[in-house]
């Protein structure tokens, strides 16, 4: 056997033994996404595609519990409100609460058909509110902590952070912190001098923008 083939025949099998893990890591994966959402009453698998992209919303997509616990470990302050910015059929919301989170749960769903049946399947949960409709116009002035999975595109990006340091400058303490996974639009918060940006990456990269607005001076 030549050299040349030795080595192609190597690589060919290391190659084989990482598809192989990535393959055995995503059944995994998934295999653990299906107990959990079972715990709360439903599967939430697949993407579902979405009837408004024509005011810039992407379909409805899962994140895993994995990255979202990962994600907010140590973040969350008890007088925190946590907002999940498109929240679709609530695994987001299933995640914080299997982490025992009793501050004040926000879920807000473009899709009012999806927002209902996330709203039913959750009811019992007093400190949990799925509100539908749009963010703008349905903004949680008390939310401190946002959590994104690349809902929408970059025009509705900048006027949900505009919106945002609009509600942050008419309070006392104007910050708050967005956890953007899937970040593709993250240039939107990466060029306002009032966003303080931390990337990473998970499953997919991750911004975690801390945002802060001085209140005007009177």
């Amino acid at each position: 056997m030549s050299s040349r083939k030795f080595w192609l025949g190597r690589r060919m099998r290391t190659d084989l033994t990482k598809a192989t893990a990535r393959a055995v890591t995503r059944f995994r994966t998934k295999m653990a996404n299906a107990l959990l959402d079972l715990r709360f009453g439903k599967l939430l698998r697949g993407t579902e595609p979405t009837r408004y992209t024509r005011t810039g919303a992407y379909a409805t997509a899962n994140s895993s519990y994995a990255a979202v616990l990962d994600l907010f470990r140590g973040r969350v302050k008890p007088s925190d409100v946590l907002v999940d910015v498109g929240c679709g059929k609530g695994r987001v919301i299933n995640a914080w609460l299997l982490e025992g989170y009793r501050n004040r749960l926000v879920g807000v769903e473009l899709d009012p058909e999806v927002a209902a049946r996330t709203r039913a399947r959750l009811r019992r949960f007093s400190n949990v509110s799925i509100i539908g409709g749009d963010i703008i116009s349905n903004f949680p002035d008390d939310g401190t902590l946002f959590y994104l999975y690349n809902p929408f595109d970059a025009p509705v990006m900048a006027r949900f952070k505009h919106r945002l340091k609009e509600s942050l400058s008419r309070r006392t303490l104007g910050e708050a912190t967005v956890i953007y996974n899937n970040c593709r639009h993250a240039r939107v918060f990466s060029e306002d001098d009032a966003c303080r940006i931390e990337f990473g990456e998970l499953e997919h990269p991750y911004a975690v923008i801390h945002v802060c607005v001085r209140r005007p001076i009177a």
